[in-house]
């Protein structure tokens, strides 16, 4: 590899952040998978530590995933017909009704706290679901947002930028659980001078928290996720990449590529190329682009 290489994928990899859509994207994609997995992370510290249930109460509350099965399926048929806004509005609804009923039950700390764990927790699990199935199934429609503003196909290249961006974040939930926990005082299993929440536990066994510890778990496990997942909200209300504005795009792309001329463009395709794109439509299409067959990676189309 030429030391002039590592320049040019920097450019190249630079270069996807012009794409308006690509960039929305990205940023729900990134704030709202890192919300879940802070979530994720902290659910069992809060179940035993904050409402005082067990460790495996814990774990099947993670397990209630299997109600995403049948909501993807849902979720596929919604995304056909009513977008994927709307699909992100409905997660991030859900999840945010889940989270503040989290802050309730712990606040309240009712007698049937882990019935009503079960029930937030199947209706948080359904939103996950929904969540983690529309940014991957809007991607496809990127590259043809690339391909009128390069005249190029680079599928792979924003493939690999969601990539490198979720494997970057993806240890920084556990990195931000770890750190408000020993800044709230957290005491490790086993520690010295604490006291056992089980005292027929013998090695390695949970200890009872204070309670200035036990509202930062919550704090963690519910405010963390739910300013994460806010933001993914109000950024996915701006995202105007779905079936319908990608159809307009990709008959614009096919008129050009069979020499019509950027004069002749219909207004519904003007508005629609500059949302979705961020930039004027005389700037698409450009003329000194490198040839598409540059690249082999077939677009999104």
């Amino acid at each position: 590899m030429s030391e002039s290489s590592s320049p040019t994928t920097s450019r190249t990899v630079g270069s996807t952040f012009k794409n308006s859509s690509f960039r929305k994207h990205l940023a729900i994609y990134l704030f709202s998978f890192t919300g879940k997995d802070i979530f994720a992370t902290a659910l069992t510290f809060f179940v035993v530590y904050a409402v005082h249930g067990s460790e495996s109460f814990g774990l099947t509350l993670q397990a209630l995933s299997i109600i995403g099965l049948p909501t993807t399926v849902l979720a596929a048929f919604l995304m056909i017909r009513k977008g994927p806004r709307y699909l992100f509005a409905m997660s991030y609804s859900v999840i945010i009704a889940c989270l503040l009923a989290l802050g309730a039950i712990y606040l309240i700390q009712p007698s049937s706290t882990m019935v009503l764990l079960v029930i937030v927790g199947l209706a948080y699990q359904a939103g996950r679901s929904i969540l983690e199935f529309t940014p991957w199934n809007v991607f496809p429609f990127i590259p043809d947002v690339d391909r009128i503003m390069t005249r190029q196909d680079r599928a792979g290249i924003y493939a690999a930028v969601m990539t490198f961006g979720r494997k970057s974040t993806g240890a920084v939930a556990t990195l931000i659980v770890s750190w408000f926990l020993d800044l709230g005082g957290f005491l490790k299993p086993g520690s010295e001078g604490g006291v056992q929440l089980d005292a027929s536990c013998l090695n390695s066994c949970p200890l009872v928290q204070s309670s200035g510890t036990q509202h930062v778990i919550a704090l963690v496990v519910i405010v963390g996720p739910l300013v994460l997942i806010a933001i993914a909200f109000a950024i996915s209300r701006f995202m105007y990449l779905d079936p319908q504005n990608h159809a307009v795009l990709r008959a614009e792309i096919d008129r050009l590529e069979a020499g019509g001329s950027k004069d002749e463009v219909t207004s519904e395709a003007r508005v629609v190329v500059e949302k979705l794109t961020g930039h004027p439509y005389e700037s698409a299409w450009p003329e000194d682009a490198i040839s598409p067959t540059a690249t082999t990676v077939s677009n999104g189309g």
